[in-house]
């Protein structure tokens, strides 16, 4: 299932790369994010109950910072970011660059939390690392050559 799961995933990245950069555009991205905020909050918030038990959730707030911070600020300007990326950068680049986002965030636990990265996971950095630098160095030729 968690199989299925990352494929389907990836295959909606896929579609919404190709919509961003095939749709004409009439507004700015940062007008937007309020609606992406909104419709994210109206789909996932039923999601969100329906897996957990509403009584479990213990609204501190510690909590309620966390959910203001993930949302709106980590989420929305991060999402924000990445399809104005989208529109500049070519797709493949794109597509590697942001698979080092679970490297930050494992490099951020451990700094934040102690947590230590585990041999898969400092594997997985490197096949990150080594697509990253493989796509680099191709557009810096093809720039080079242009």
């Amino acid at each position: 299932f968690g199989a299925g799961v990352i494929v389907l995933a990836s295959l909606i990245w896929s579609l919404a790369l190709i919509h961003i950069r095939r749709h004409r555009w009439h507004s700015e991205v940062l007008d937007l994010l309020p609606w992406q905020l909104a419709a994210g909050l109206v789909v996932l918030t039923p999601v969100a109950l329906w897996g957990e038990d509403p009584a479990a959730i213990h609204w501190t707030p510690g909590f309620v910072l966390l959910l203001l911070v993930s949302g709106p600020l980590a989420s929305g300007l991060c999402v924000a970011g990445l399809v104005s990326a989208s529109r500049a950068l070519p797709a493949v680049s794109l597509s590697l660059m942001s698979m080092a986002v679970p490297a930050v965030g494992i490099v951020a636990s451990t700094l934040a939390i102690g947590e230590s990265p585990s041999a898969t996971d400092l594997a997985g950095f490197a096949a990150i690392a080594a697509g990253i630098a493989v796509v680099s160095v191709a557009d810096l030729r093809r720039r080079s050559i242009s």
